[in-house]
């Protein structure tokens, strides 16, 4: 799944729940064992 996707089909999602799909795709796509070090930052914003 793209990261687009992901963020689209999230949008009303915590930003927990976000991370844990991030997570959850790039080790779909790599494997269980990250071969580098992963850092993420989640933000939501807002409404004004």
């Amino acid at each position: 799944m793209s990261t687009r996707a992901i963020l689209h089909g999230n949008r009303g999602s915590s930003a927990e729940e976000l991370l844990e799909q991030i997570v959850s795709a790039v080790r779909e796509f790599g494997g269980p064992e990250p071969q580098d070090d992963v850092t993420l930052l989640v933000a939501r914003g807002r409404p004004s």
